[in-house]
């Protein structure tokens, strides 16, 4: 049976405009996945109080990171494919959830190349509805669609992976940003970062998770100057 991957990212604007950028928008937040509310309040607050405004800031955002292979987040994702592609001797197709290029381009073409059973890796290290799930339900939906009976394997969150945190190490980011919503592995985690040569810049906890114990703490890092 031949094998093939599919690497899933979000996704971002076609390009730095407020067109591009609204398309973006209106596809990413009508997500039920995304903003978990009623349909008819969602599109209220998409159509009535996002799209008419956000759009403008979001494109100049965009302009300030954009570069000539287009977004950041396109071009990782693009060079991350090439690299997996050259290390295994399986097609490897990228897809955005949102934008391009599209599921239904990469699963028609790894179709194409007789791929029958279909490793989806989710390039997100945590689970979440609006990420992992939305993704591969995604990918079920669209394989439904294009009557592709394959054989699917979804890669689990490996935001606990040792390798995950090792890969950090060896590339050597000059600033992380992590997020995590349990203590006992943020402060594993942390540790281990301080080890390889990161300095903890701020810490702040956001209660996202009203009346409970639950927090989540974004900690920002960054490598010490040699």
């Amino acid at each position: 049976m031949n094998s093939g991957v599919l690497l899933l990212n979000v996704g971002s604007p076609d390009a730095p405009t407020a067109p591009a950028a609204r398309r973006y928008l209106r596809e990413f937040l009508l997500d039920a996945r995304v903003l978990d509310m009623p349909w008819l309040l969602r599109y209220a607050l998409v159509y009535g109080v996002i799209l008419p405004s956000r759009p403008a800031r979001t494109a100049a955002a965009y302009q300030r990171i954009w570069g000539p292979e287009g977004s950041p987040l396109l071009v990782g994702s693009r060079r991350l494919r090439q690299a997996l592609e050259a290390q295994v001797d399986v097609p490897v197709a990228l897809a955005m959830r949102y934008g391009q290029p599209s599921l239904s381009e990469a699963l028609g073409h790894l179709a194409g190349q007789g791929v029958q059973r279909l490793l989806v890796l989710p390039l997100f290290p945590q689970w979440a509805k609006a990420t992992v799930v939305s993704a591969v339900e995604r990918v079920r939906a669209v394989t439904r669609a294009l009557a592709l009976t394959w054989q699917l394997e979804v890669v689990p969150p490996f935001f606990n992976d040792p390798a995950f945190l090792e890969a950090l190490e060896k590339i050597k980011p000059k600033k992380i940003v992590y997020i995590s919503c349990d203590p006992n592995t943020l402060s594993r985690d942390l540790a281990r970062m301080v080890r390889f040569g990161y300095l903890v810049k701020r810490a702040q906890p956001v209660d996202m998770f009203c009346q409970t114990f639950h927090v989540e703490t974004v900690v920002c890092l960054e490598r010490k100057q040699i």
